[in-house]
């Protein structure tokens, strides 16, 4: 399974580390007012990065070479669904680089510091709009499901902006006064919880739709 994690960020390139910084900068210098750049790192990044590894993987054609080799289904879908997390690990430590570089070189740009209760609403986020997404791709195809991705990324540039309207964002409070307090403890681990069984529950859907998809 690790060589096929390895087999995706390898397919990424150079915007395996390009994308982040790059979308990160945007985030926080350009759409401050619009949403949360620590929101914006946490999940529209690693979509975008999603989708491009799919892209890049139907150019190859690398997905048709894996299914002639002796490797199980499960393993192929339980190493994309892990490497969505593994993109969101590179985007956040891209922005806490960034947000920290930005505090020393004393700009006048506001920089929110990442929490665990962020991470987690981060993650709980990022889980289900791939989970989503995934089923839906593993369904159809890359071509049939490109329809859908417009759907998702729209959903993870709009997200964040909701999400802090639902908090009752106030001026200047950014990301982190909106919900502090709102999520801990058993807030925490329900919300935990509740993300793992729905990325099980596609998982599982994921695998039956895709053993019946031709190659």
């Amino acid at each position: 399974m690790l060589y096929l994690i390895l087999k995706d960020i390898l397919l990424q390139k150079k915007r395996i580390l390009y994308v982040p910084i790059m979308y990160n900068l945007f985030g926080i210098f350009f759409l401050q007012e619009f949403s949360s750049p620590l929101l914006i790192a946490g999940i529209f990044i690693p979509i975008i990065m999603l989708q491009t590894t799919v892209i890049y993987e139907d150019m190859n054609k690398s997905e048709i070479i894996i299914n002639c080799l002796p490797v199980k289904k499960e393993k192929i879908i339980m190493a994309r669904y892990l490497t969505v997390f593994l993109y969101q690990v590179i985007s956040i430590l891209a922005y806490v680089v960034i947000s920290f570089l930005i505090k020393i070189s004393n700009l006048s740009f506001p920089v929110e510091t990442v929490t665990v209760s962020e991470i987690i609403i981060c993650v709980a986020l990022l889980g289900i709009l791939a989970s989503i997404y995934l089923t839906v791709y593993y369904k159809f195809g890359y071509i049939k499901s490109r329809l859908y991705y417009f759907i998702f990324v729209f959903a993870a540039l709009v997200l964040p902006a909701l999400i802090l309207d639902i908090f009752h964002k106030t001026p200047g409070a950014g990301f982190s006064g909106s919900v502090q307090g709102l999520f801990s403890g058993t807030h925490n681990f329900v919300l935990v919880m509740l993300t793992c069984l729905i990325v099980a529950v596609s998982f599982y859907i994921s695998v039956y739709l895709y053993k019946k998809r031709e190659f």
